[in-house]
């Protein structure tokens, strides 16, 4: 009877190890993904350029006055699968409209710095096909800017509808996003629906901005336009402004 016990007690004991064990590896993957998908900044804002590009140079591209009318937008690179174990994640940039001096009260605006974002989890992962999905994501209402712009997840409202960038009462119904706030397009052509990005959490790369602008700068700093474009970054600019 001891015997057994004893017997009992190390089988769960081992069973126990092997919970602990498994965490432990899933920790370290997750901890290596995010390491990998902390990129210098360059490289995002280069990633960026290229899908942009791409999809400006289709016989469909993004119109220039969605663009125009556009708060922000976010361009993003997504994996499914692979090394990230059971999901899907991915990293890109967020760019916002900020004022332009004085004359930002008569609506003339320029484009913020980049903000480094990583995404993660989420249903995206089963609706985008494939193993590897790029889009830009055209941000049209204070609301979403808020959203893209802060560490969280992305809720959707799949029951509102409307025009893109249209100032309507549903743009705020339930404290959701949805159409009315974004248009998601593919790099290559068409567009998908928001709530391919419902339930995924999306975070600032605090550590790639400290790198890339100084160690006192935070995500504010760059929405309220007080960080300069860098050098690197003005192509992506001048193509979201319909430059080529």
């Amino acid at each position: 009877m001891v015997y057994s016990t004893y017997v009992l007690a190390m089988i769960k004991l081992s069973k126990i190890g092997k919970i602990v064990g498994l965490s432990v590896v899933g920790m370290l993957a997750f901890s290596a993904v995010s390491s990998l998908r902390a990129a210098a900044l360059p490289d995002l804002v280069k990633q960026s350029v290229d899908i942009l590009s791409a999809r400006q140079g289709t016989t469909s591209p993004i119109p220039a006055d969605e663009l125009a009318k556009a708060k922000g937008v976010a361009i993003t690179d997504i994996t499914k699968g692979g090394f990230i174990i059971g999901g899907t994640g991915g990293d890109g940039v967020v760019l916002v409209k900020i004022k332009k001096g004085l004359s930002g009260a008569v609506g003339m605006t320029s484009w913020s710095a980049p903000i480094p974002v990583s995404f993660s989890g989420g249903s995206f992962g089963a609706q985008i096909g494939g193993s590897n999905t790029k889009a830009i994501i055209l941000l049209n209402s204070d609301k979403a800017v808020q959203v893209f712009t802060h560490p969280g997840k992305l809720a959707w409202n799949a029951q509102a509808d409307g025009t893109a960038g249209a100032d309507t009462a549903k743009e705020g119904e339930g404290g959701l996003l949805s159409d009315v706030d974004v248009k998601m397009y593919k790099a290559d052509s068409g567009v998908y629906g928001g709530a391919t990005f419902g339930g995924s959490s999306l975070s600032i790369q605090d550590d790639t901005i400290k790198a890339a602008y100084g160690a006192n700068i935070y995500v504010r700093d760059i929405i309220e336009g007080k960080v300069k474009v860098p050098e690197y970054a003005e192509k992506l600019t001048k193509l979201l402004d319909g430059k080529r």
